[in-house]
């Protein structure tokens, strides 16, 4: 609540979820005896706020939770974790209206007894026993750090620290009795929640996920993790089930893949969280999400059976990406780093390089039966000057896959380049890095570097030949699918597909990034929606929502 020069009063009411804040205006109410209040104008929505130093816990509570979370009965959870808070339950006892028998049984109880009063105060009030009566009884007792406790919970935690796992991300989903489909946009999940999921009488309730990569788990024998881990919490108790689905980096072309992938949960109770196998999961040929319903909420992720009496263990997905940082005027560094393909994942890695870098790129990768990786440069520039150019490999450029696989953030090869200004007229400098290990079409890169510019340039290229007029499939995909993946929905856009045709492509690919990209080519292709040429192509790539004005230039160089 905030006051003008005038002395008028706004109240602006946030939605907790992270949607859209409005604000109401309101007038201050001042009456002998009493505190001030601050009522909104539009006395429809018949909610008082109060304020001054002793109200402002209960204010903010009231202004960060939607009234209808208030007026849930608490949950079993939530009265545990509010219980352990309490120093003295006796004098809160009397403002939940508790007789003084039923403090004298509470007395003599075994238990915590900061938690059983609260569980019998629930016990006598049933489905009255809700938030903001509980709020409301802690403002009388002037325990404003309960009420305080209260909105924590209710707002997810308003922290992203979870003892034992790394958190990188938090996020709510607001539950109703209607159909809802959620997705969690680059972090790989998906929530499916069906009609009447809510318990009789709950109007709605709050579901809170967290994604982290790494922490101290302990997992079942010959399993490994392909997935982001999930911890996943809800306000009150589930009627029916709901559908997670959870991406993940197994390469399953059939059945008998499948059937190799498993999810796995841990109870939030001791660390090292112990994950056992979950049956009733559902893994699709083809497809990046698993999925399975479950009305119990805890840490969730998706393991690999990788048993030596296998025949064939699916392989994963990888991706590699490029990070340009300049160190000096005439000085850079190239960070060549391996994840595993997964949203989350990538939002690990970018995170630590994208500050810094002014360039990067990233394209899927394949290891080939080495199972390494090793970056090549001509022996002509590995630590000699050429043209003005030095380039050094300072350390071991080898990456192997199983390192991969237990790294949560990607194993990285760096590349020196130094310009010799004094040494040579400037220049352009072009050399490919072969990537000996990596499966054709993605086993090197190119990069330029202009000794004129102020900051390099990256070039992803698959290819440097000529290009023909009108593009094919495999060529599209090399030069634009490979370089630019997550961009698909706006070239898409720019090609002239509708929205309603790009959420079809997303839904029917699972949000696979390169069979996203694939479809939006095809139905180019098919519909003709704009001319099918590699000039409408490059043309896209110059819109500043795609971004690729350097990419543009290089394929426009190599047209015929």
């Amino acid at each position: 609540v905030e006051s003008n020069d005038e002395g008028y009063y706004v109240c602006t009411i946030c939605n907790p979820t992270g949607g859209s804040v409005e604000t109401q205006p309101a007038h201050l109410v001042t009456n002998e005896g009493e505190d001030p209040q601050i009522l909104f104008d539009d006395m429809s929505s018949q909610e008082v706020i109060m304020i001054g130093q002793k109200h402002s816990a209960l204010a903010e509570l009231i202004r960060t939770v939607p009234e209808y979370i208030l007026q849930q009965p608490c949950s079993d959870e939530h009265l545990c974790e509010i219980g352990r808070c309490i120093t003295k339950w006796q004098t809160i006892a009397p403002h939940l209206n508790l007789s003084p028998t039923e403090e004298e049984e509470i007395a003599t109880h075994s238990g915590d007894k900061r938690i059983q009063m609260l569980k019998r105060w629930r016990e006598k009030y049933g489905s009255g026993a809700t938030y903001q009566c509980l709020s409301d009884s802690f403002q009388k007792s002037e325990e404003a750090d309960l009420i305080d406790k209260i909105r924590a919970l209710l707002t997810g935690g308003l922290s992203q620290i979870l003892p034992g796992m790394d958190v990188i991300a938090q996020t709510q989903v607001v539950v109703y009795n209607g159909a809802q489909a959620f997705e969690w946009k680059g972090y790989g999940f998906k929530l499916l929640i069906p009609c009447d999921a809510l318990l009789p009488g709950i109007k709605s309730c709050i579901i809170t996920i967290r994604v982290g990569m790494s922490g101290q788990f302990q997992l079942p024998l010959h399993y490994n993790i392909i997935s982001a881990v999930y911890e996943i919490r809800a306000t009150t108790e589930l009627a029916k089930p709901i559908t997670i689905e959870i991406e993940h980096c197994a390469h399953c072309n059939n059945p008998d893949d499948c059937s190799n992938c498993t999810f796995s949960v841990a109870p939030e109770t001791e660390i090292p969280y112990k994950f056992e196998l979950l049956p009733g999961g559902a893994f699709e040929p083809l497809s990046r999400y698993g999925s399975i319903s479950t009305k119990h909420f805890s840490l969730f992720l998706i393991l690999r059976y990788i048993g030596q009496w296998l025949f064939s263990i699916p392989y994963l997905y990888y991706r590699a990406q490029v990070y340009y940082i300049r160190k000096q005027m005439t000085e850079w560094r190239v960070y060549f780093v391996i994840t595993r393909d997964l949203q989350a994942e990538y939002k690990v890695v970018s995170a630590k390089y994208r500050g810094r870098a002014v360039e990067e790129y990233t394209f899927q990768i394949e290891f080939d039966e080495n199972e390494r990786i090793e970056l090549k440069i001509p022996p002509d520039l590995d630590g000699t000057t050429c043209n003005g150019w030095r380039i050094t490999v300072p350390y071991y450029p080898i990456i192997k896959k199983a390192d991969v696989d237990r790294s949560s953030s990607g194993v990285e090869c760096q590349l020196f380049i130094h310009w010799e200004s004094t040494l040579a007229k400037p220049t352009t400098l072009r050399y490919k890095v072969d990537l000996h290990g990596a499966q054709h079409p993605t086993n090197y890169f190119h990069i330029v570097l202009d000794s004129t510019l102020t900051e390099p340039v990256l070039d992803c290229n698959t290819g440097c030949g000529p290009l023909p007029a009108v593009p094919t499939h495999r060529d599209l995909m090399n030069e634009v699918g490979a370089v630019i993946p997550v961009k698909w929905r706006f070239v898409g856009s720019q090609l002239g597909l509708q929205p309603d045709q790009l959420d079809a492509i997303e839904r029917e690919q699972n949000g696979t990034l390169a069979l996203c990209f694939s479809a939006v080519f095809h139905k180019w292709e098919c519909d003709m929606t704009a001319p099918y040429h590699w000039s409408t192509i490059i043309a896209v790539l110059r819109v500043p929502q795609v971004g690729a004005k350097r990419l543009a230039s290089a394929l426009e160089e190599r047209l015929v």
